[in-house]
C-alpha cells in the first residue's frame, strides 16, 4: 500500500507505533553520536490505510555523509507473513500443550487401568491405575513388549490380539487374564483401539481392562446352585412317586398323571393365588 513520496515522508512518524518510534529515535541519536549503521529488531508499522505490518528496519549513513549526516538510508523489510506463521505455530503449540495437560489429568483421574503402545507393540506408557494393578509403572514398561514384561500364555494372547487389531483397526473387546502385583492371574475384559498420527495413519494402540474377578465368582456360585437344584429335581422326580406308590394302591400310570398335574398346579395355581391375595390386600388398603 503506497502513496506519493511526500505523503509517505510526512506520515512516517505517524505510521510507527510508540515502541517502534522510540527505537527509531534511539538509533538516530546513536548515529548522530558517531554510529554509521544499525539494524533493529521487529517493530510494528502501519500503512497509509492503517493496516498493521511487522517489519525490521535497517538504518545506515550514506557513504560520503558521515560527518554531516546529510543523508541516511532507511530500509524496511516486511516480515508480516513470517510473523503470522510464527504466531499460528505458537497457537498450535499452546493447543497441544493444553491437550497434553488435559490427557494427563484424564489418565490420572480414570480409575480403570489404561495403557498405550506404539505400532511395533512397545509400551509408551500407562496411567497410575495400571501401575497400581500390575505393580509396574510407566517408566518401567516404556519401550518394552508384552513378551518382555509378562512372558507366557498371557503375553501370547495380548500379542495375537494386537496383531489382529493392527490388521483390522476397529474397536476390539475380548476376555483374558492379567497378572496383578501379587503375581495372581485375574480375569479381565480388554477394550482396545488404534490411535492415528497427523497423517491419519495408525500410530499405535490404546487400551484398558476391567477386573471381572468378582463377576466370575458370582457366575461360579450360580452355576453351583443350578447344579444342586437340578440334582434335587432329578432325585425328587425319581424317588417321590415310588415312595407315594408304596402305600397308596394307585397304579403307576394313574399316579404319573396325578404327579404331572401336581407339578402343573405348582406352576399355574400358586402364582394365580399369589395374585389374588395381592389384589385382596390392595382392596383392603383402598
Amino acid at each position: 500500500e503506497t502513496g506519493d513520496k511526500q505523503t509517505v515522508l510526512n506520515s512516517w512518524s505517524q505510521n510507527l507505533d510508540d515502541s517502534a518510534l522510540k527505537a527509531f529515535r534511539e538509533v538516530m541519536i546513536t548515529i548522530a553520536e558517531g554510529g554509521l549503521q544499525f539494524g533493529s529488531d521487529e517493530i510494528i508499522q502501519r500503512t497509509l490505510t492503517g493496516t498493521k505490518k511487522f517489519v525490521t528496519i535497517h538504518i545506515s549513513v550514506v557513504p560520503g555523509y558521515e560527518h554531516s549526516l546529510g543523508k541516511v538510508l532507511v530500509s524496511l523489510v516486511d516480515i508480516t507473513e513470517r510473523k503470522q506463521a510464527e504466531e499460528e505455530l505458537i497457537k498450535v503449540h499452546d493447543q497441544l500443550e493444553r491437550s497434553l495437560m488435559f490427557n494427563e489429568a484424564l489418565l490420572l483421574a480414570i480409575p480403570t487401568p489404561v495403557f498405550y503402545k506404539d505400532k511395533e507393540g512397545r509400551y509408551l506408557g500407562c496411567n497410575p491405575a495400571f501401575a497400581e494393578f500390575t505393580g509396574v509403572n510407566s517408566d518401567q514398561i516404556k519401550g518394552k513388549t508384552v513378551m518382555e514384561l509378562w512372558p507366557g500364555e498371557n503375553a501370547k494372547v495380548y500379542h495375537k490380539k494386537d496383531l489382529e487389531l493392527m490388521r483390522r483397526p476397529e474397536h476390539q473387546i475380548y476376555e483374558s487374564n492379567v497378572r496383578d502385583k501379587d503375581r495372581v492371574d485375574r480375569p479381565v475384559i480388554f477394550a482396545t483401539n488404534v490411535f492415528r498420527d497427523e497423517n491419519k495413519q495408525v500410530a499405535g494402540i490404546v487400551g484398558a481392562f476391567l477386573d471381572i474377578t468378582d463377576r466370575k465368582q458370582r457366575e461360579r456360585q450360580l452355576e453351583e446352585q443350578n447344579d444342586r437344584l437340578e440334582e434335587f429335581a432329578e432325585v425328587l422326580a425319581d424317588e417321590a412317586p415310588a415312595v407315594f406308590l408304596a402305600g397308596s394302591g394307585i397304579g403307576s400310570e394313574a399316579f404319573s398323571a396325578l404327579w404331572n398335574l401336581s407339578l402343573l398346579s405348582q406352576a399355574t395355581v400358586l402364582p394365580l393365588s399369589q395374585e389374588i391375595n395381592q389384589r385382596g390386600l390392595l382392596a383392603l388398603d383402598n
